[in-house]
């Protein structure tokens, strides 16, 4: 087999240290893409810059070369691939080197994803910079991204990062431009609604990242920029009249991630915000907050929370057990507090059960500390009643009561 047609194979890592690879040397021209990955231990690892995105379908499947080898990826990593070796993307680089999941970790190794895994909160929250790709642009993606980035220079981003000492009739110059620009809300609105925003994943990536640029296509934006733009979008939601400015209807389903991650770096906006108050981490918050949001494996609901999670609810990664296993050993975790009521809570826990398949006969094989959690939660019932359709609208009656 000639060096361009054999397949790569990754090298196993050490999984009795902290090691991680990174990717360099991005080139090649729009079919043919090359680079080149090393193996680094965690205290000698160099900056590097951590990609978040989607992975996509499963096919088509692309072919790159990886230290001189074949290495086949996803059609949505190949564009941003596509896009960074070929120059595309203008932005300032943090750092040469990348940490890219899907050529970073051996997806052949439950060992080894176990063991990433439990890494993916150091590995994007120190990342000298998270770059979010959103996928190929389209030209409403590319009017919208535009716009964003002339709305911060027209509205002096970099002199007024909040509505902190303007006047009526700064704010008054805030609304006109909008209004002016009342044809941009739907294209603005598609960069929003992109799948990225729907994914379990790419949640901790995006809220642990110390910098975040914004990529669709070949247009960025940084996050001071965002950040801006998401106070305007929240101070004038009462006061902009069209419908086409509306929060709720640009943001869509990126509105949740983005005010967290606001909120995060500058605190709370105002005693109006605390729909997006940063909770102490909670288990149970998390799953209940973030229950909607969509994954290809059913056990990375509870994996994909791990990094945002609290230390005394630790679960142990293990891609080997079933999902339903995972489900349990997750809720032995749990430690219920103030911030979920008990009916959202047990609502929260009848939807994860449902979305990893559980079907209650598993007690058999679960700690008792997973039995008290249920019973703490749902009394005497039987799981298998729970967990059935008709315990689950039990539930829903109840809470409503």
């Amino acid at each position: 087999m000639s060096a361009d047609t054999e397949s790569f194979i990754h090298i196993p890592l050490d999984l009795g240290q902290s090691q991680i690879r990174l990717v360099r040397d991005l080139t090649g021209s729009d079919g043919d893409i090359s680079c080149k990955i090393e193996v680094f231990d965690w205290k000698e690892c160099p900056p590097y810059q951590a990609v978040s995105y989607t992975w996509g379908p499963p096919s088509p499947l692309r072919s790159i070369t990886l230290n001189g080898k074949n290495f086949k990826v996803r059609d949505n990593l190949f564009n941003f691939l596509q896009h960074t070796a070929c120059g595309r993307i203008k932005l300032e680089t943090f750092a040469d080197w990348y940490y890219i999941d899907q050529l970073c970790i051996d997806q052949m190794s439950n060992l080894e994803k176990n063991h990433q895994v439990h890494l993916m909160d150091r590995i994007f929250g120190e990342a000298e910079c998270v770059l979010v790709w959103l996928g190929a642009a389209t030209p409403e993606t590319d009017a919208g991204m535009d716009f964003l980035n002339q709305t911060c220079v027209a509205l002096e981003a970099n002199e007024r990062r909040s509505f902190e000492g303007r006047d009526l009739k700064e704010i008054r110059s805030v609304e006109i431009w909008f209004h002016a620009h009342d044809e941009m809300g739907a294209s603005v609105a598609e960069i929003f609604h992109r799948s990225y925003w729907t994914r379990q994943w790419v949640l901790q990536e995006f809220l642990l990242a110390r910098n975040i640029i914004l990529i669709c296509g070949e247009r960025v934006i940084v996050w001071d920029n965002l950040s801006y733009i998401l106070i305007l979008l929240y101070w004038l939601n009462a006061l902009l009249r069209q419908e086409t400015w509306k929060r709720d209807r640009v943001l869509g389903p990126a509105r949740d991630m983005l005010y967290q991650k606001h909120t995060r770096i500058v605190g709370v906006m105002s005693v109006h915000t605390s729909l997006y108050h940063w909770d102490s981490r909670s288990l149970i918050w998390l799953l209940k907050r973030y229950s909607h949001l969509v994954c290809e494996d059913p056990r990375d609901r509870v994996y994909g929370m791990l990094g945002l999670v609290q230390d005394n609810e630790h679960v142990e990664v293990a891609y080997d057990k079933p999902p339903a296993i995972v489900f349990w050993e997750a809720l032995a975790a749990i430690e219920f507090g103030t911030w979920v009521a008990e009916s959202a809570a047990k609502e929260a826990i009848i939807k994860l059960a449902a979305n990893m398949g559980v079907k209650g006969d598993e007690w058999p094989q679960v700690g008792q500390h997973a039995l008290e959690r249920f019973t703490y939660l749902f009394g005497e019932h039987d799981p298998r009643y729970i967990f059935s359709e008709a315990g689950r609208e039990h539930i829903k009656v109840t809470s409503v009561q």
